[in-house]
Parts: structure tokens; sequence; C-alpha cells
């Protein structure tokens, strides 16, 4: 038997291992087919692959992403179909755990031409990031029945090379684009972010255009904007109608806004961005579709408003839908977003000194309806302010429209679109008194017995009078009086018992800091205010309950938790609550409440003088306010016009 020699069995063994894949060179390269071909039934590897030359110079042989000359490079090819039934492919090349590992950074280079020497030109290139293993390009426009060319590699930081087994894909493009990407495509549906795609920010400075038009038979595009977050008036998303800027436009966006669709009738639209020298944000996120049928848009604006003819006024079946986010911002804050979605915005002209009522049914929750005095972004006035909050209705009580003129009522669903019916009539306006925010000013509440004001107004400006906080003389356990917006009321008890109440924001989106002084007994309506400037009060808090940051007042039990109040005055360490003050018959009591914080600016402090016993309130048989003929009662609830 011929035996063969230790020496030449061990470089059989060597060769073996260092074998270069047979797709080591363009003329000996991997045909994958006629695209599309995806999944690829197949592992491949460019473990031990040997520099290839493709080109007579040495810059002609390094693809434009590659940092050096490829010197582990391996080849494939694949065909557009004849028939011109895919002309646009995605490529995926993904590392797989085969035998060799899986690739580390590869990056890809692909071509047209033939593999002889000079004739290869390239299309475009592709290279995965420090520390990745997959990368994927879209190629658009390729020229049907010609072959293109793919050469794959890795790259390496270190001497130490990353080669390793993958797989590929070519495919029918996922339709998703970066701003910046491309200037024209011709996918009849699709999405687009901005240039920092779904994660990042957009960046200063940009001026793009992407031009989408379709070769599927269409009349319309239809475009639902998911979302947009941009420098609102400086950075600008915008539609035009046809194939470039040039063409007429159809609409602006700038701002903060959620979900507005709407159709153009157009072969093609354009979408221009622009950005200027600072602040980027979010950007915007939008899909597209052609359709022979334009979705129903109806953009609602300031411009182009529903007007309400008289009232009453009542309209069902309507949505926001499709109207447009054209306000995205106004004098309603209150803690709720009523202008983060698409707006139904409906006009009325008023003839000025009436209340109205609104009523929305059939809403999603969270669906606002408020009312301003000009177009929301301009107005200068919140006149009304309801939302459904998690029901399916939301209504407005009673709006005062003091002028004559346009009012502007905006329906708006932060979180998505929303059907709504909506009625609006006119109703019996509650009894308007001025703001007391003097000393001088304080208004009775004396013949209210059972019809205590439930609404008091505070002041818009911060107090004029010093004298009615001078620590160490007339403070109690104030320490400061922040904004200083004042209210007073004053009584004469007219039995004995003892006086309370509670007071609370008057409205669910006006956050509240409420603090109380109560000074009393005085002998003489016309001593209060000097007794006030010279003693402390009877009864004093400020401290922020930690149930309930609003609530506070006067009350011998908790209102949350039953226990007994026992102190008459506190401050931060307190609960909010300080007990009943004991009155005597026929003595005079004056009452201080300051909005600390000067958050309540519509919405007025609730009272509830459900604490007060029976017969103190009664009527003075001379109904007297300190200055003026004024009384907090008959007909509550109430509004204190502020000033």
């Amino acid at each position: 038997m011929k035996r063969i020699p230790f020496f030449a069995l061990f470089l059989l063994f060597q060769c073996t291992l260092l074998a270069q894949p047979s797709n080591d060179d363009c003329a000996t390269l991997n045909y994958l087919g006629v695209a599309p071909i995806c999944p690829i039934l197949d592992t491949f590897t460019n473990v031990n692959a040997t520099p290839s030359v493709i080109s007579s110079t040495t810059a002609g042989n390094i693809p434009s992403c590659f940092g050096s000359t490829p010197d582990a490079d391996v080849w494939f090819s694949f065909d557009i179909p004849a028939d011109g039934s895919l002309v646009d492919v995605q490529i995926e090349l993904d590392a797989v755990a085969g035998p060799n590992g899986g690739i580390l950074q590869p990056q890809m280079a692909i071509y047209r031409g033939d593999c002889p020497i000079d004739e290869l030109d390239e299309l475009a290139c592709v290279s995965a990031a420090a520390g990745e293993t997959s990368l994927q390009t879209v190629l658009l426009g390729l020229t049907p029945g010609l072959t293109y060319y793919l050469r794959v590699e890795d790259w390496s930081a270190t001497a130490s090379p990353n080669w390793g087994d993958f797989v590929l894909c070519v495919k029918e493009p996922d339709v998703i684009f970066n701003m910046g990407d491309e200037d024209m495509v011709s996918f009849c549906s699709g999405t687009l972010f901005d240039s920092g795609g779904p994660m990042g920010d957009y960046s200063n400075n940009e001026n793009n255009t992407f031009t989408i038009c379709p070769t599927d038979p269409h009349t319309c595009i239809n475009i639902n904007v998911v979302s947009t977050n941009t420098e609102n008036g400086l950075d600008n998303l915008t539609f035009y109608a046809g194939n470039s800027t040039a063409a007429p436009e159809f609409l602006n966006m700038t701002g903060a806004s959620g979900m507005t669709s709407f159709g153009i009738e157009s072969n093609c639209i354009t979408i221009g961005f622009t950005s200027d020298i600072s602040i980027v944000s979010d950007g915007f996120e939008l899909t597209w579709e052609c359709s022979n049928t334009c979705a129903p848009t109806t953009i609602i604006s300031c411009a182009n408003p529903e007007v309400i003819p008289n009232l009453p006024f009542e309209m069902n079946g309507l949505s926001t839908c499709g109207t447009f986010n054209s306000q995205t911002q106004g004098p309603c804050p209150f803690g709720l977003n009523v202008l983060g979605g698409e707006d139904y915005i409906f006009t009325y002209d008023s003839p000025g000194d009436e209340c109205i009522m609104v009523e929305l049914t059939g809403v999603a929750p969270n669906t606002g309806i408020s009312i301003y005095d000009g177009c929301p972004e301009t107005a200068t006035s919140c006149i009304g302010l309801a939302s459904s909050l998690m029901s399916d209705a939301a209504t407005i009580t009673s709006a005062y429209l003091e002028m004559a003129g346009t009012y502007y009522f905006v329906v708006d669903n932060t979180n998505a679109c929303t059907d709504f019916n909506i009625f609006i009539d006119t109703t019996t306006c509650p009894i308007a008194l001025p703001p007391a925010a003097n000393c001088s000013d304080a208004l009775s509440i004396n013949g209210c017995e059972n019809d205590a004001p439930s609404l008091i107004q505070v002041d818009q400006e911060m107090t004029t009078e010093p004298e009615c906080f001078i620590p160490g003389v007339n403070n109690g356990g104030w320490t400061t009086i922040g904004q200083g917006h004042f209210t007073w009321f004053t009584f004469q008890a007219q039995a004995d018992g003892n006086f309370g109440f509670l007071a609370d924001s008057g409205s669910p989106f006006e956050m509240a800091d409420i603090d109380i002084n109560v000074w009393g007994p005085v002998d003489s309506a016309t001593l209060l205010c000097d007794f006030m400037k010279n003693n402390q009060p009877a009864r004093s808090t400020w401290a922020a309950n930690g149930f309930n940051t609003d609530l506070t007042g006067l009350t011998d039990t908790h209102p949350v938790t039953g226990v007994a109040i026992l102190d008459t005055e506190e401050g931060a360490g307190g609960d909010g609550f300080v007990s009943t003050l004991p009155v005597e018959n026929g003595k005079w009591y004056l009452v201080l409440i300051n909005d600390f914080s000067g958050g309540i600016v519509n919405g007025g402090i609730s009272m509830d003088f459900g604490p007060t016993s029976s017969g103190v309130l009664d009527a003075n048989p001379d109904n007297l306010s300190i200055s003026q003929d004024i009384a907090a009662c008959p007909g509550a609830p109430f509004t204190l016009e502020a000033s």
C-alpha cells in the first residue's frame, strides 16, 4: 500500500482550513437570481477571502464608503426583472452564528457593468457602524433586465479581521424614508420622517424636499400627519400640490400638533422642510397613500370656520377627523391641553352682554371645548372651558360674552380625532359683582342663609394695601403674600355660633394655593379695616393640604380624614385647616382670601359655608357693606368680575 508522508498530510489539512470562499472574486461570484429573492436559503461567509482587483487604479478599487482597500471581499449578483415589475429593491445583510461566527461591521458596495478590469461602476455603498452586525440599503429606479453586483467585506480598526458568516435578502423596499435620504420616490404608499428618523431630532439650517410621484394610477395622494413637533413659526413643514416647491402651496405646518389628515388632488406632491439656525426638536412623522378617491378632508380653521348663525344652535354627527390642527396654543391653559389635536372651529357674532351654555355629547374621553375672544393663537382671553375627561360629554354651564364681537369655539381632542354633537344656547347670567380687592370694598355675605355664595373671584393684580400684611402685627401664620391676589368679605353675626367654610379652586383646570386670615369680633363695621391693620387674625392658615393641594378652610372635622381640627393658626407644617371661629351675635368679622400662587384666573374660588352654624349669616337688618351697598347674595352661584 502506498503511504502518504505525514508532512504532505499536514499541508493538505492546512490548505483545507485556509481555503477561500468560492465567490472570492467577481468572476466566480454567487448568482442569487432574479429579484425579489428573500429569504435566500443559504449562509455565506467572507472568512479567508482575499483582495479583489476591479480597477487599474488604487482609488478605483476602493469603494466610496470603505476606509481602505478591501482585503477579504466576496461577490454576488442579482437581476432586475426584465418586465419592469420591480425596479426598487432593499438589500439587507445580517450576521448569523454560523460555523465561523457572525460577521462584525460589514460593508457593501453595489455596482453595475461587468467583472473585467475597469468595467464596474459603483452605484451605492453602505457601511455598518462600529459594533453593528447588520446593514441595509434601498436602491431606486434600477434598470429592468440589468445585472447588479454586490461586494461584501468587513472592516476592522485593528489588524484582526471581523470576517464571519452572514445572510442576504433582496426584496421590495420597506417604504420608510428620512427627509434628505431621497429627493423623489414613485411609491404609492410609504412613511416619511424628518432627517433625524423615528428616534432623533432634525438639524439646524435644513432645507430639504421630498417629492412623491406614484407610478400606480391615481388622482389623489392622501396624507396622514401622525405628529409634528418643530420650533413654532421658524421651522416649517410645507406641502405643495405638484412635483416641486414651485407648485401651489397646499398647507404649512409649524409648532407641535397631533394627528392631521388631508388629501391633495394631484399626480405628485412635494414636501418641504426648513429649519433655522437654532432649536431643534422631534420633527415629524407622516404616511402617504395614492388613491383614486381623496379621503374626506375638511380643514376647518379660523380662516374657514363653521359659522353659528344664531342661537339656539345644534349640529349632530360632526367629527374633528381631518379638520387640521391649525391652533396649537391659546390663553386656556389650566393644566389641560385643549389645542393639541385636530381643531373643529366655530365662530359666533355676539351682541354682547349675554351668557351662553355649550354642550358636547358623543365624544371620546378627554375631548375639550374652549371659547376665546379671538382666534386662539392671537386671543387675549379664555372665556370658557370644559373637558369630557373620562366621559362622553363636556359642558360649559355658563360663559359670559361681555363685549359685542366674534367669539371662537374650539372642539379638540389631543389623543385622537373624535366624533361629537354640539348644542349652544343662551342661559341666565349669574349675578356679576365687582372684585373686592381692598378691605374697604369687602362684600357682605349676610342674608344668604342657605344660599351662601358658592363662587368668589379673586383680583388679578397684587394688592395695593401694604397695611394688610405687617409681620408681627397682623400676619397670623403667613410669612409672605405671594402674588397677593385678594378678595375680602365681611358679615355681622346674627346669632351666637360658629363660622366656618371650605375653599377650593372653582375650576378643575386651575390649580390653587389659597391662604386665609379671619379677624374679629369688632363692634362696628366702620372699624373693621383699622382693626385688621393693628391686630392678629383669630384664624389663619396657609399650609398646603397633603390630601388635596387646593382644599382649605375653617372646619372642626377634617373633610378627608375625619380627624378633629383643633388648631387656630398654622403654617407649612399644617394640614390646610383650622377650627371654626366662635362668633357673637351682633359682632362684625372680616375675612381675607389670598390666591397665593396667582393660578386662579377664570374659575374663581369655590366656597362651601356648610361648617357655619344656622342663623349666623342671616340677613343684616341694615344690609350694609363697609363702603358700598353690595351684598354677595341672593343668587348662588355668582361671579365677582375680575379687573
